[in-house]
């Protein structure tokens, strides 16, 4: 079931297509959602901007999902 846990792996384009699919509808009901939605893109997009290698983007000792 997605949920609010799910919105920073859709920003990031994490998720796959069935959780993306079912994330959208979650979003659909969501006004929090929605909200951070677009401040947390327009994050992503400032950071992305920066041009840091994606190691450096994250925090120290995290991990991207796909490690």
């Amino acid at each position: 079931m997605p949920g609010h846990d799910d919105l920073g792996a859709y920003v990031l384009g994490e998720l796959n297509e069935e959780e993306d699919e079912a994330f959208r509808a979650h979003l659909a009901r969501c006004p929090s959602c929605r909200n951070d939605l677009g401040w947390m893109s327009a994050l992503s997009t400032s950071l992305g901007e920066l041009g840091l290698p994606a190691e450096r983007a994250r925090p120290p000792g995290t991990r991207h999902l796909a490690d």
